[in-house]
């Protein structure tokens, strides 16, 4: 019989006797004009397990599976990769995470019609995600399912709980054994959806402040993240390019004078606080820094949220390995290697 990790309590466990597993990893995807189909990506395991983490959060795209003028037929070729991710990974004793990081309603749900019950977009997600869970139902190296990556759901939020629950439902119906993973509305980590099932984890990101996290990279127009304005003293409007890019006029420093660890701890501590009360396990998916934050105390900034997460037993997963398209670089694991030699010197 497989022995699959699931949840118990607040914990994440694994076999008979009950032994309790801690997910430490970091992201995985390809850069922007890599080929995911032809590039040979053994060296991300390779480096995952060199620093001594044990699972990767693999990046998945819908178009993988199913193309839009063919709804509802799934290709060989998606799943073909993640079984080539599933040997490589393997061959280096990681575990993945399957994370849908683009779904059929678009980057952080673009297009709002998936929020409508019956629509053909949230049809396809749910099938789809079906069809994935039929096929790796027995294999215990996928350590949970990831449905949808950084939902903007904080003005559907009874849609996006509806959706999730669908979802759940139809992939229990070929799956029992699998973790579930469930992610808080981007930018609303108050946010908890109300979920049936029982063996799932809930996940946040944390790029807190992200006018230091995210400075001079290409972004999306603020008015997609008014949240982001909640951050006195970090965000500033003129910071703002004009046609919405998030183009700083001086890079910006971490810490400032009156802000740091105790800003980082404050932006955390109320989701550890939550999943303490509810009894659920939690997981920060994704933290990081771009690469202009390097010389800026990047390192400083990933070493007090790593500490954190450390301290009061977060699962986590950094952004990125090695992630870089034109305008954005998060290719900064090295920061992430040097915070864990500061708090974790043995490895």
């Amino acid at each position: 019989m497989k022995d699959f990790i699931r949840r118990k309590g607040m914990n994440l466990v694994i076999g008979a006797g009950d032994v309790r597993v801690t997910l430490r990893g970091a992201n995985i995807e390809y850069s922007a004009g890599e080929n995911p189909f032809t590039t040979n990506n053994e060296d991300d395991y390779i480096q995952l397990k060199k620093v001594g983490l044990n699972s990767g959060r693999l990046h998945l795209d819908y178009t993988y599976f199913e193309d839009d003028n063919r709804p509802f037929e799934y290709k060989e070729t998606g799943f073909a990769f993640v079984d080539n991710q599933i040997n490589r990974a393997r061959k280096h004793g990681i575990n993945i995470i399957l994370d849908m990081h683009y779904a059929q309603c678009g980057w952080q749900v673009e297009d709002t019609d998936f929020w409508q019950a019956g629509s053909e977009l949230q049809e396809r997600f749910i099938r789809m995600w079906q069809a994935i869970a039929e096929r790796y139902r027995d294999e215990p190296l996928v350590v949970a399912y990831d449905l949808i990556n950084e939902p903007k759901a904080d003005q559907n939020f009874a849609d996006y709980e509806a959706v999730l629950n669908k979802t759940i439902e139809a992939i229990r119906s070929v799956d029992q054994n699998h973790l579930i993973w469930i992610e808080v509305p981007v930018h609303n980590e108050e946010m908890l959806p109300k979920i049936e099932d029982t063996n799932i984890i809930y996940d946040f990101h944390m790029y807190r402040p992200h006018s230091f996290t995210h400075q001079r990279i290409q972004g999306p127009i603020i008015e997609k993240w008014p949240s982001l304005l909640r951050e006195p003293g970090w965000f500033d409007l003129k910071d703002l390019h004009v046609g919405g890019e998030i183009r700083s006029p001086a890079l910006k420093e971490y810490p400032l004078s009156d802000k740091g660890r105790e800003y980082v701890e404050n932006c955390v501590l109320p989701s550890i606080e939550w999943a303490r009360k509810n009894d659920y396990p939690l997981v920060c998916g994704e933290f990081g820094v771009a690469s202009t934050c390097v010389d800026h105390g990047g390192e400083e900034w990933v070493t007090d949220v790593l500490r954190v997460l450390e301290n009061n037993d977060v699962h986590y997963y950094y952004y990125s390995l090695r992630w870089k398209a034109p305008g954005k670089d998060f290719a900064t694991f090295g920061l992430f290697k040097n915070a864990l030699k500061k708090l974790k010197p043995g490895l």
